[in-house]
């Protein structure tokens, strides 16, 4: 439960220092550049606009030319790959890479010139279908679409709405003279016609046509149209040999698939050293950068620094109005629930990392609201797979919800063992169905389906520890921080309170028929729980309200807190999800194996639909609830929980660091 203490740093060296300063520090990945020194006549901040637009287009064509590889490529990268994590190498990689980087940048550039080319070969053969389509009514004409006539004639050429006969052109042309219409092709949706007249009568011919909707053709070729379709269809297929050629070329470029991705992370290095550049202050001779660098990691870096570039390093304490970021520093075991903290919100300045306490309660209550032996060993086994097989290459936040959803799977498998679930009720299932027996695994400690009261009183009882727990935490807070009368007035009249309450709710027959509780109070210890109450009430009333000077309204606000008291019990109440979730998946299981053991009958036939009903079904409930118990855990830490004590409100500790897509690099020196 801790908060990693944070130190400033300040690093001053020479300009010829500066590239090989900055990729140290950003191998190490240990240090949050900020600007935290203003500029002057002496020290200017680098404009790196420049070489920050060029090492970004090298990163779009080495991304785009890998996609594009991996498209042509007979063994397509799976999705599972990118779940398991970047490869780890050295710095020497990089080393190496770099005296090839311009042959791997013009190899990125002419694949990603072959797949544009490709590109536009296809969409050029879609716009020659197209115009062969066009075309296509017109191939039995055996003169040009763009003839306008002879000397004496006039020739038109085009189409006429809807289907049309000879017949019918001449009956709707209101022209007595003499014209030679002949139709070329007609359609549903068009008739394509030619119409010859002498020069004279054109005029009237045309304003006839024009009457019918006559239009001219959408493609006026000078050449014949059968002609015209033939040499598109030549095109067509010498497009298609680019496309081929094309891909030919692209597929014989697939082994270059490591060098573009070294590529793409080499450029995205080098984008966010550029981009530091503009957070360091340089002058003529020497540049300086600030930063935070936890406390246990600052000596070693500075000592590296000192020794390999002869820099001037101090580390120094932040001051007390600083922005100093936060970075939590966990155990094994309570390390996995950072994810979750994280997402409510970082520690406040002078708040303590609630996540160790969280860790034990978030396990507790993933398992009781799973609370199946056999969805316990799935999760389990399927989580400690991937750690052992992939641990290496994980990336740390993915690798860090493993972890969470393994000992998840390890509090189910108890719970399950205790409440007697075994994928539901299968032990007693199998046995019915196939053996004729009767055999079922007894629970330890309670069959929640048949127990429900009791486990209400379980759970409910979980909730008041939970609950104090966060009050704990708050004094704790109070504490440390040397607020004794927070600690008094926020925190032990409010247990001294909640407890006599709660004493004094035991003592009515009416709970104790409700929960099961056969145990008797004596009078002595509910004259006492009222005394208590009573007093620890007024107290809150007194004292909860002291932020204002007005004595009114300060005793106004102290029994508003104390109307508090209901969102207590609404708190613990809200526990009892805990059994709702518990017996939902039990019972869902029990369903499912009992569609199971109907649909297998009593031939030994039966077992190939019994395992399909049995294992799609679990699958099944095993997601849903798996879902509801994470997002339920969730919000009892969220809303009951952390509302008790916690804050939050501090700044995520960013580092300087690789943010590469495909490789984990480190220096050469490093262990594993």
């Amino acid at each position: 439960m801790a908060v990693s203490k944070m130190q400033q740093i300040s690093i001053c060296s020479l300009n010829e220092n500066r590239s090989r300063i900055l990729e140290q520090l950003q191998l190490k990945g240990i240090v949050e550049l900020r600007d935290v020194s203003a500029q002057d006549s002496i020290f200017q901040r680098a404009d790196a606009s420049d070489e920050i637009k060029a090492a970004s287009e090298a990163l779009s064509l080495a991304t785009g030319a890998l996609e594009i590889l991996e498209q042509h490529s007979p063994d397509k990268i799976q999705v599972m790959k990118k779940v398991y994590g970047r490869r780890l190498a050295l710095s020497a990689v990089l080393d190496d890479f770099e005296q090839r980087r311009d042959e791997a940048v013009r190899a990125a550039n002419n694949i990603n010139s072959l797949y544009k080319l490709t590109e536009e070969s296809r969409a050029e053969i879609h716009r020659l279908h197209s115009r062969i389509e066009a075309l296509y009514s017109w191939r039995d004409l055996d003169i040009p679409l763009d003839l306008k006539g002879t000397d004496r004639t006039m020739v038109f050429i085009g189409t006429l709405p809807g289907e049309w006969t000879v017949e019918d052109i001449y009956g709707s042309l209101s022209v007595n003279e003499s014209i030679a219409i002949e139709v070329v092709s007609t359609s549903q949706e068009q008739t394509c016609i030619t119409a010859i007249c002498i020069k004279e009568e054109a005029s009237a011919v045309s304003e006839g046509l024009r009457r019918l909707g006559f239009s001219l053709p959408a493609y006026p070729l000078s050449e014949v149209p059968s002609r015209a379709i033939t040499e598109l269809a030549e095109e067509i297929k010498e497009r298609n040999r680019d496309i081929q050629q094309s891909k030919a070329e692209i597929e014989a470029c697939t082994g270059m698939s490591e060098d573009m991705r070294l590529l793409a992370d080499f450029e995205a290095m080098r984008v966010e050293r550029y981009k530091a550049l503009g957070q360091l202050l340089s002058s003529k001779n020497v540049f300086v950068v600030t930063g935070y660098v936890p406390q246990k990691q600052a000596e070693a870096l500075a000592d590296l620094l000192v020794e390999r570039f002869e820099a001037a390093v101090e580390v120094s304490e932040p001051d007390d109005d600083s922005d100093v970021p936060v970075r939590l520093e966990n155990n094994r075991f309570s390390e996995p629930l950072e994810g979750v903290v994280e997402a409510f919100s970082y520690p406040g300045r002078g708040e303590a990392d609630p996540t160790a306490v969280t860790a034990f309660f978030y396990y507790m209550f993933f398992g009781i609201m799973l609370s199946d032996a056999g969805y316990g060993l799935l999760l389990t086994g399927a989580c400690g797979f991937l750690l052992a097989r992939h641990k290496a290459t994980l990336e740390e936040n993915v690798k860090k919800y493993i972890k969470l959803f393994l000992y998840c799977g390890i509090s189910t498998l108890f719970w399950g063992i205790m409440f007697g679930s075994y994928f539901g009720d299968l032990p007693l299932i199998v046995s019915r169905t196939f053996l004729g027996g009767d055999f079922r695994i007894a629970p330890i400690l309670i069959e929640p389906a048949k127990s429900p009261m009791i486990l209400i009183g379980y759970c409910m009882l979980i909730g008041v520890i939970h609950l104090y727990t966060g009050m704990g935490m708050k004094l704790y807070h109070a504490i440390r921080q040397n607020d004794y009368k927070s600690a008094v007035y926020d925190v032990l009249l409010w247990y001294m309170l909640l407890t006599s309450l709660g004493v004094l709710l035991l003592s009515m027959q009416m709970m104790k028929d409700i929960l099961g509780f056969d145990a008797e109070i004596s009078d002595a210890i509910v004259n006492t729980a009222t005394a208590v109450a009573i007093a620890s009430s007024a107290g809150i009333v007194l004292t909860n309200g002291r932020k204002s000077k007005n004595p009114f309204i300060r005793i106004l606000r102290g029994f508003y807190e104390l109307y508090g008291i209901t969102s207590y019990f609404g708190d613990v109440l809200s526990y009892t999800r805990l059994l709702a979730l518990g017996l939902a998946t039990g019972i869902i299981g029990s369903v499912i194996n009992l569609m199971a053991g109907m649909a297998a009958g009593s031939s030994m036939l039966g077992i190939v639909p019994f395992t399909l009903i049995v294992v799609l079904g679990h699958m099944l409930n095993l997601a849903i609830n798996m879902l509801g118990a994470y997002v339920h855990t969730t919000r009892l830490h969220y809303v009951e929980y952390f509302s008790k004590f916690y804050n939050g409100g501090g700044r995520k500790f960013e580092p300087f660091a690789a943010k590469t897509k495909y490789y984990k690099f480190r220096e050469n020196d490093e262990n594993g």
